[in-house]
């Protein structure tokens, strides 16, 4: 993908649940991130851990430090320092709701490319996908369409179908 030949990407938000996955897939592809996050870096961890409570201790531990590893973290004090010298941006998907993340709308405007979780899951999935919106009922109506998709095709299945539930619900972690 394009995304991988960015020179100097830019991950918005890392103490966050889509921040911290962008962040560490870009580090098993051997990407080097400025990593940007709202926190005080005193206050760093505990967002960290709070946004990711539904992960074991050990996973968030792991995380945790790999981000770490990854250095260059801009936190409260120095955020969104050296944004405009990115050539790509990885944004939450609600980046935008935010007073202090103004600043990257300007640079958007100029053109510089951004993936969120979501662009880039259907950029790289090789597969159909289906998308479940909607305010209420989305993790009832996924597990039915997958419950249904794997009936139907387990009769003609072979070892290049498969049936998968993913994203944001209480089911599935990112």
């Amino acid at each position: 993908t394009d995304v991988i030949t960015w020179k100097n990407p830019h991950v918005i938000g890392v103490s966050g649940v889509e921040g911290a996955a962008m962040a560490a897939w870009l580090y098993r592809h051997g990407v080097e991130a400025v990593l940007h996050d709202f926190s005080a870096e005193g206050d760093f961890e505990k967002n960290f851990r709070k946004a990711h409570n539904q992960s074991r201790k050990s996973e968030q531990k792991a995380l945790l430090n790999k981000i770490r590893r990854l250095g260059n973290l801009h936190y409260k004090k120095t955020y969104l320092n050296e944004i405009d010298k990115a050539d790509g941006l990885f944004l939450p998907q609600a980046w935008y709701k935010y007073q202090f993340n103004k600043p990257i709308r300007k640079i958007l405007d100029k053109g510089i490319p951004y993936e969120t979780m979501t662009s880039l899951y259907l950029k790289l999935h090789p597969g159909l996908t289906i998308g479940v919106t909607g305010s209420q009922g989305k993790s009832t109506v996924s597990s039915m369409t997958v419950d249904l998709l794997k009936c139907l095709i387990r009769p003609i299945a072979s070892s290049k179908f498969s049936c998968k539930l993913v994203g944001n619900n209480r089911f599935c972690q990112q």
